[in-house]
């Protein structure tokens, strides 16, 4: 054994590595999703490393599956922890809470919705949880498979409170200092690129916004 792969494995060894997984049947009427996180713990520290692995499998098993992978730099203990910490904008689990604000811009680990309005089911996944708001990668399908978006992982970066089909709308809402932003993005679906279209800073949350959950 070569001294670099003795090192990593006492490195792990040291670093406590431990999996946890989920089954998710309730986000989509054709697609199951399953979650594997291998938590690499860093001490005693809130936040740790980690591998996240998420399967995806057609429900009447006419495709092959589709795996993603992708690591992160912090995510804090409760993350991918509750199988149910989830939300589907295609079959409407959590759903009707769509338009509320949620706190520190947590929709649950999976996010399952058409982000790119073309008809097909994508998802974002939970990548980091740092204190300015929880971060995702989005995943669109493509080709048959899962690849991720460029611009919805690093511009939009957080998971949507609204999306409307009609007019090809996705808006994010969080806290922005001592108050709230809102910022609505648009796709032109003639040549696939995104704009935005509105952004506005409020001090307090106005009519229509629930209090955060």
């Amino acid at each position: 054994m070569r001294w670099s792969q003795l090192f990593f494995c006492c490195l792990l060894i040291t670093l406590k590595v431990a999996g946890q997984g989920c089954v998710h049947t309730t986000l989509s009427k054709s697609l199951l999703f399953k979650t594997n996180v291998k938590r690499i713990k860093q001490g005693d520290y809130v936040r740790d490393s980690c591998i996240i692995r998420i399967t995806v499998s057609y429900k009447q098993a006419t495709k092959a599956d589709i795996t993603v992978t992708f690591s992160t730099v912090e995510l804090s203990k409760g993350d991918y922890a509750n199988c149910n910490w989830t939300r589907s904008y295609s079959t409407g689990k959590k759903a009707k809470s769509n338009g509320t604000i949620v706190l520190y811009e947590d929709y649950g680990d999976l996010v399952v919705g058409d982000f790119n309005f073309d008809g097909l089911e994508d998802f974002a996944a939970k990548r980091e949880s740092p204190n300015g708001g929880t971060q995702y990668n989005y995943y669109v399908q493509k080709n048959g498979l899962f690849v991720l978006d460029k611009f919805l992982t690093e511009k939009v970066i957080y998971a949507p409170n609204r999306l409307n089909h009609s007019n090809h709308t996705l808006q994010i809402f969080g806290h922005v200092g001592a108050g709230w932003g809102e910022t609505t993005f648009q796709l032109n679906k003639v040549n696939n690129t995104w704009k935005v279209i509105s952004s506005r800073f409020l001090r307090s949350l106005p009519p229509g916004y629930p209090e955060p959950n």
